[in-house]
């Protein structure tokens, strides 16, 4: 059986400015790359979902819930200050980072002493 050669060529990536802001274009599907590296998408997807992985991890590494907790606390309180500057409505953000971490913690000690219970 013979395979066949693929002739795609990735055309180079061109960066342009649109009226609110610079876009990064892979000229093969014209697709904006910036929203997804923008502060609201950090926020809103990124930092909850990193948040919880880190309580996950936590877990196994520390062996303690709270130990993740206060690090996710520290880091997302610093990362906010950073990105978004010293405005009040910051600290709900903080909290969902900590609660986050705190309950993927807790869901896996949970799941993990049971675990250990039953086997």
């Amino acid at each position: 059986m013979r395979m066949k050669r693929c002739n795609i060529k990735m055309k180079k990536i061109t960066s342009y400015q649109t009226k609110s802001r610079n876009c990064l274009v892979l000229k093969l599907g014209g697709v904006c790359i910036s929203p997804l590296l923008s502060p609201a998408y950090i926020i809103l997807i990124f930092l909850p979902a990193a948040s919880f992985l880190l309580g996950i991890l936590g877990y196994f590494i520390f062996k303690k819930v709270w130990m993740m907790v206060v690090i996710v606390f520290i880091l997302s309180l610093i990362f906010m200050f950073i990105v978004i500057g010293a405005e009040p409505t910051f600290f709900i953000w903080v909290a969902m980072m900590t609660g986050s971490c705190f309950v993927s913690g807790s869901i896996t000690k949970t799941i993990w002493t049971f675990a250990k219970r039953k086997y």
